[in-house]
């Protein structure tokens, strides 16, 4: 309760110097917003869903999504569901249950400032971003699991980078206060929703009057966000669109892989957390099979199965021989010789 009031009050003072400020300027109230930018702000969110499936659908979503319901496209109060991300500027220094039956693994994002993102207390703790959050955006990730009743002590994560983090991202910052976006404010002249509003906000922070932009600038951040106010007049909500990249054949091998299972060392045990976390390339599945074979006695096992398999079927063993071979050879060259591999492999470990 006392953070919501903290959040109310900082609320109300914006509202009193953003029409202080109008009214200086000789501008009328309640129909300009805050472009000041805030650098450097670090910021987090902790949820459930996977990074393959953020990359997938394009990035972190709003939570429930209802773009009809009209007052979900004010932040305010934060605690309730939004077409806002509610994110932290701090690291979370334990997890938040979804209730008392709540047993499944989080995920960490670190996760780059952007102008949609607005402060919502005074000391900038939190943050709520509108529409959500690129993959673009996140720099790095960890996983946190459930294990024995409670999660993993969040101070001894293992962070992986994104590969797909865009560094333009770093050149920004959060936006400065919002009043006129938090629903406390009546909506200004010629404005009719607040999507509208919110879509409003969206074409000038990438249109030529922020101030606060340099022309380079705004062309980044209409590139980043896919937002040009010039040539997509009709650009609307949603911001985030889905990834058309599918998932590499080695990333979906991996990850059918039954680690629950193997004897690994911390150097498999990393490989694994990135198979996990959708980051399988040739290269690390080559890398996680290659370091499967010290794992003595799951591989023991895997090897009596396809000595099975091969009494059985002779021409079988050959095929393998040879997969493995040209693989060794030739996977620098041929990378589709990997998958090939991949897929050896995991037959021989559904033998088991």
């Amino acid at each position: 309760m006392g953070s919501r009031m903290s959040s109310l009050t900082f609320l109300s003072s914006c509202l009193l110097l953003s029409g202080a400020i109008r009214a200086q300027n000789g501008q009328p109230t309640g129909n300009r917003f805050n472009y000041s930018v805030y650098p450097g702000v670090r910021v987090f969110y902790q949820g459930t869903v996977s990074p393959r499936d953020v990359r997938r659908q394009g990035g972190i979503l709003p939570r429930n999504p209802q773009p009809d319901d009209d007052g979900r496209w004010a932040y305010w109060p934060t605690f309730e569901a939004r077409e806002w991300l509610s994110l932290e500027s701090e690291m979370p220094d334990r997890i938040e249950r979804d209730g008392p039956e709540d047993q499944q693994d989080r995920w960490l994002y670190h996760i780059a400032p952007s102008p949609n993102m607005v402060p919502a207390d005074e000391i900038q703790t939190g943050i709520m971003s509108l529409g959500g959050i690129l993959w673009s955006q996140v720099q790095h990730l960890a996983m946190v699991p459930y294990v024995n009743g409670s999660w993993r002590d969040l101070s001894h994560l293992r962070w992986e980078y994104n590969p797909d983090f865009d560094p333009r991202w770093l050149a920004f910052g959060i936006s400065g206060p919002q009043p006129l976006l938090s629903g406390l404010e009546p909506l200004p002249e010629g404005i009719t929703t607040r999507r509208q509003l919110a879509r409003t906000y969206m074409n000038e922070l990438t249109g030529p009057n922020n101030p606060s932009l340099s022309n380079e600038q705004r062309h980044t951040l209409r590139e980043l966000f896919d937002w040009n106010p010039e040539t997509q007049p009709n650009r609307d909500f949603p911001l985030i669109h889905g990834n058309d990249n599918p998932e590499s054949l080695a990333s979906i091998t991996v990850r059918e892989i039954d680690w629950r299972d193997t004897e690994m060392a911390d150097t498999v045990r990393r490989l694994e957390h990135r198979a996990r976390a959708g980051f399988a390339t040739d290269a690390l599945c080559f890398d996680i099979l290659s370091q499967l074979r010290h794992s003595t006695s799951r591989f023991r096992r895997q090897t009596n199965k396809m000595r099975q398999k091969a009494e059985e079927d002779p021409q079988w063993l050959t095929s393998l021989s040879y997969s493995l071979y040209n693989t060794a050879m030739k996977s620098r060259s041929q990378p589709e010789l990997l998958n090939e591999f991949c897929r050896s492999i995991l037959l021989g470990l559904a033998l088991q």
